[in-house]
């Protein structure tokens, strides 16, 4: 049990750091403790709220064939971002341009690696 959850951790950090040097839409500051607090964070949000928003959105689901699925995207890494500057506070912080079209870029971005990661783990 402690094996997956370091391991689900460590890899939702290394996604973010991927997503880091792929493109220059997100920026970390502070370091290796925003990159593990973004991977835990970004853990439970998905484990806890993901499947809550895809059961409200399953009607939307099949009327936008599925395009419902890269808003959730966007509102999961936007909840972790609010989540890292309350936890951690000033300096640590994932910079993600404050426009919508950047953060369904990332989320686009984001749910591919994502779903890389899920077929090889």
């Amino acid at each position: 049990m402690l094996n997956s959850l370091v391991a689900s951790i460590s890899l939702n950090a290394l996604l973010l750091y991927f997503t880091t040097q792929i493109t220059t839409l997100v920026g970390v500051e502070g370091g290796l403790l925003t990159f593990v607090c973004f991977g835990f964070m970004f853990g439970i949000l998905n484990t806890v709220l993901k499947p809550v928003l895809k059961l409200i959105s399953l009607p939307l689901k099949f009327a936008t064939f599925g395009l419902t699925t890269i808003v959730i995207n966007c509102l999961i890494l936007y909840a972790t971002d609010i989540s890292i500057d309350v936890v951690l506070g000033a300096g640590f912080d994932i910079v993600i341009a404050k426009e919508l079209a950047s953060y369904i870029k990332v989320g686009i971005l984001f749910g591919v690696l994502n779903w890389i990661k899920n077929l090889i783990f």
